[in-house]
């Protein structure tokens, strides 16, 4: 761990330690949402710059670009979330890739993955015996028209390795390897309510959600000339109905592992505390 972010997190629970046990809550929910520091320098080597070359914003951050990596630490520390986080089921989040979302990737410049919850050997299987993604649809039609689809490199998923780089407390519910990352969630959240709560959360960074935005479109025009909708991609399942491919992430597997992580510990700890 660098010595600024391990000096932060010492400094984060010195002060946590000196608070009762509201203030610490109104602490941990102030961080939840801004990008404070603590170190003696008065810098955050954790705010990243994600900007096109003439000044844009194009690709989105994972989290917002105030979210604290380690803003929920001190929560941790709280005496009162050991008697509200009552541990429930455990889950993995796997990240996947095919040929095709390799070459959207390529094509884009920047990486794609899904992130689902599964393991790492039936999960891609699952997904390459649907097809995940084969079709490219235009979610703006009344009936989410076909634009083409089904493309090939769709039945070839296969789970990919999480390089994170922050190390995570102990205390965290959220624990991240080489193969997964797995979240200990509390008794009273099922498994399927958290992977839509966190699809969700990362709504911002869903590929097709992007290129219809004004600076997706922007880019898929002017720079990549391509049509936009060829990057909002859908299931087709037996029944002929589509879904959204709404697991299809601008990410990538190191830094953005870190702040996924970091969104699903502010989800937790939100949920414990019955945050708003």
């Amino acid at each position: 761990m660098p010595v600024s972010t391990m000096t932060d997190l010492k400094a984060i629970k010195t002060q946590a330690r000196t608070l009762d046990p509201f203030s610490r809550l109104v602490l941990a929910a102030d961080l939840l949402t801004t990008n404070k520091t603590f170190s003696p320098a008065g810098t955050d080597i954790r705010r990243e710059k994600h900007l096109a070359p003439n000044g844009r914003r194009l690709w989105p951050m994972i989290g917002g670009s105030d979210l604290c990596l380690d803003g929920c630490f001190a929560a941790f520390e709280t005496d009162l979330f050991p008697l509200r986080y009552k541990s429930g089921e455990t889950v993995n989040l796997v990240v996947m890739t095919c040929p095709a979302v390799e070459a959207i990737g390529h094509k884009i410049g920047h990486p794609v993955h899904v992130i689902m919850i599964g393991d790492a050997t039936h999960k891609p299987a699952g997904l390459a015996a649907l097809s995940y993604g084969a079709y490219a649809v235009d979610d703006h039609s009344e009936d989410d028209d076909i634009v083409s689809g089904p493309e090939a490199g769709y039945d070839r998923w296969r789970a990919v390795s999480l390089q994170a780089e922050l190390e995570r407390p102990y205390f965290s519910p959220v624990a991240v390897s080489s193969d997964a990352i797995e979240v200990t969630l509390p008794k009273t959240m099922s498994a399927s309510r958290f992977e839509k709560e966190l699809l969700d959360g990362l709504a911002r960074n869903n590929l097709g959600a992007w290129a219809m935005r004004d600076e997706g479109i922007f880019y898929c025009a002017k720079d990549l000339q391509i049509d936009p909708h060829l990057l909002q991609r859908a299931t087709k399942w037996s029944d002929g109905s589509l879904s959204k491919a709404s697991a299809l992430m601008l990410m990538n597997t190191g830094s953005d592992i870190d702040r996924i992580a970091s969104v699903i510990e502010r989800m937790l700890v939100r949920y414990a505390f019955d945050i708003e």
